[in-house]
């Protein structure tokens, strides 16, 4: 696959001197990266190779270790389902986290843009991929308690959430950078959250003539 993306932001081949990839390679474990977004399929041949792990819970041993609220909550959390099942039935949570961290080097799929970060998976959408303001707020408080440093929102819709900006407000006092898809409407991203909050970078997309994408 010809990822011509990567080469636009720096990830030439490593033979260039000026290569992002002789920074960064993924060879050794780095940020957190928490996913907000419709889960994480673990057992796809081309997922991250770093899942972050929540250092303060023992696994399947029903108890709330770290009485952060959440029971055997190891990898991340299942906000939709109220539950630490991460599955992702939906795809898009998979897609977006690929982009991040996938593998490289392995002879399929893509490159993420950082295959050393640490994916904290918090689901908050189902596989019909619609979520509620209270659970991205909750996401986003679990992983700035849990020290993420970049925390992606990949979602949105029409009109701009009061209790979302709480929780951008809480991650982005405890030093998390919050990165948020600027969506697929064309639109004023003023009109469309999560894009339109205060404290959140959005980014658009470009196609491989340097022009806006929609």
């Amino acid at each position: 696959m010809d990822q011509w993306a990567l080469r636009k932001v720096g990830f030439k081949p490593r033979i260039d001197p000026d290569s992002a990839w002789n920074i960064e390679d993924g060879s050794e474990k780095n940020v957190i990266v928490a996913v907000i977004d419709s889960g994480l399929d673990m057992s796809h041949p081309d997922a991250p190779q770093y899942i972050w792990r929540n250092p303060g819970e023992i696994p399947d041993n029903g108890k709330d270790d770290d009485r952060n609220g959440y029971i055997d909550d190891i990898y991340g959390w299942n906000f939709f389902d109220e539950n630490n099942d991460l599955t992702d039935k939906k795809g898009h949570g998979t897609v977006v986290t690929g982009i991040i961290a996938a593998k490289r080097n392995n002879g399929m799929g893509i490159a993420g843009i950082n295959p050393g970060a640490r994916i904290m998976v918090l689901k908050v959408a189902g596989e019909k991929g619609i979520s509620r303001s209270l659970n991205i707020y909750r996401a986003l408080r679990y992983a700035a308690n849990k020290g993420a440093k970049i925390i992606n929102i990949s979602l949105g819709e029409s009109g701009v959430s009061a209790l979302e900006q709480l929780g951008v407000n809480y991650a982005d006092y405890k030093g998390a950078l919050i990165v948020v898809a600027a969506g697929n409407q064309a639109d004023n991203i003023s009109k469309y959250g999560p894009p339109a909050l205060r404290r959140v970078l959005p980014v658009a997309a470009l196609n491989i003539e340097g022009t806006r994408s929609i």
